[in-house]
């Protein structure tokens, strides 16, 4: 079978879905490729044993399994620091993964720390369809649009853009959601086409709904995980959260939206 690669954001903990997910989906790691394009800590239960569990998969299958930084591993990362407040963090939908990081012990709390740090803040996927040139820049929130760089020849260069914003603030960076409103002309003018999470699409959807939102060289997938929703389809189809169907490059199931950015024939329709 040929490689597959999927994309899939702001798990926030749902453990069991994205397991089930992966599996509805025979996900093979020796074979395909995961990436995970942040926020897999806060709201559900357990997940920093989630983290680890993606961190384990990454491990064992270099190169096939990997994950960026959200807004919520840098709140985890800064509350180790003491760079963030208990309350400030709970306050961000964290209470079960705040009991988890205090019953580290010191080294274990570093360790953990030592792995968010290292974590990129975006990663580039090769070989995509719906990718400019075949490429897509995945980065969990986008940036700050103030630091947009732009090239003599008017585009503008995503990854110059993300790294500016970042070095600026990489708080401000994460949480922003700049990158939905720019004007639509700025979206037209990146040199790559981006897909993050950060924002839930139904926030995104004039009408609300769920699914992948495309709009010029942008892609957003977050789902708004955390509870199972019923979904409709363009065909108007309802699709509830036990199941799972294929529209296009992607993947509808169970609170999760997974982007399919390459994938052999014979994986359709099953």
């Amino acid at each position: 079978m040929d490689m597959r690669t999927f994309v899939v954001s702001d798990i926030h903990g749902d453990s069991k879905n994205f397991h089930k997910l992966l599996k509805d989906v025979s996900f093979d790691a020796n074979v395909d490729r995961l990436y995970v394009n942040g926020d897999v800590l806060d709201r559900g239960k357990r997940s920093l044993r989630l983290l680890y569990e993606i961190k384990q998969m990454a491990e064992e299958h270099p190169g096939h399994v990997l994950l960026t930084m959200g807004n919520h591993e840098l709140f985890c990362l800064q509350y180790i620091r003491r760079e963030l407040s208990d309350f400030a963090w709970r306050a961000f939908g964290s209470t079960d993964t705040v009991e988890e990081v205090n019953r580290l012990n010191p080294s274990e709390t570093e360790d953990l720390a030592e792995y968010i740090q290292s974590l990129p803040l975006y990663l580039t996927i090769d070989g995509a369809k719906e990718g400019k040139d075949g490429q897509l820049i995945m980065t969990h929130s986008g940036f700050q649009a103030e630091y947009i760089v732009r090239e003599p020849d008017g585009s503008i260069n995503v990854i110059k853009t993300i790294e500016s914003s970042a070095s600026s603030d990489l708080f401000k960076h994460l949480v922003s959601n700049d990158i939905h409103y720019i004007p639509t002309a700025d979206r037209k003018a990146f040199d790559r086409t981006v897909l993050v999470g950060h924002v839930p699409v139904m926030r995104l959807h004039y009408d609300g709904s769920y699914k992948i939102r495309r709009d010029r060289n942008l892609i957003s997938i977050d789902s708004g995980a955390g509870s199972c929703h019923c979904t409709r389809l363009r065909s108007g189809q309802s699709i509830t959260g036990d199941e799972i169907r294929l529209l296009r490059h992607e993947a509808i199931f169970c609170g999760l939206l997974l982007l399919i950015v390459q994938q052999d024939e014979s994986f359709i329709g099953t």
